[in-house]
């Protein structure tokens, strides 16, 4: 899985500095973990996310009683807590499944659950701009943001993985 080059404590002071929300990662491949949930609730009053799969109702739960406020759920539109998730759609097609009202819907450039199946990064084939036409809702835009200029048009809002130092660098937040 990935691991960045920045400590944890480093990306955590940025996040709580530049975004609304936060988002900590939940699934070990990633350096995350249930612990890191009730250590930022500790830091900051701003919402989390537990950014992770999340691939049953029971680790929805378990980041939802760690502490977090929403959950990111990857491939699958859960019935229960929907109005607490951030679903990342595999497939546009995905999108017609969504009953509720979810707190928003997330475009990964990269298709995530296919990348672990073949243990190399895919690329998610289809657009955001396709995702868009699909979701009248929140529709949130996920990975390979480096810059302002990565970010679609129409976007409610980004998640920021491991170019969130020179993001907010180049939004004025750090020298």
């Amino acid at each position: 899985g990935f691991q960045s080059e920045y400590i944890w404590d480093y990306l955590f002071y940025i996040a709580n500095k530049v975004g609304d929300k936060i988002a900590i990662p939940t699934d070990p491949r990633w350096d995350g973990g249930l612990e890191l949930i009730a250590k930022a609730r500790r830091k900051t009053h701003k919402e989390i996310v537990a950014k992770g799969i999340n691939p049953t109702y029971q680790d929805l739960e378990n980041a939802l009683k760690a502490g977090a406020d929403y959950a990111w759920v990857v491939g699958w539109v859960p019935e229960r807590y929907i109005e607490r998730c951030f679903i990342e759609v595999s497939k546009n097609e995905q999108i017609h499944d969504i009953k509720g009202n979810p707190r928003g819907v997330v475009y990964n450039s990269r298709d995530i659950l296919e990348s672990l199946r073949l243990g190399k990064e895919i690329l998610n084939p289809e657009s955001f701009q396709d995702a868009r036409k699909l979701w009248k809702g929140k529709l949130y835009q996920a990975s390979n943001i480096k810059c302002l200029d990565d970010i679609q048009k129409g976007a409610d809002g980004i998640i920021v993985g491991s170019s969130l130092p020179e993001l907010a660098k180049e939004l004025g937040y750090l020298r």
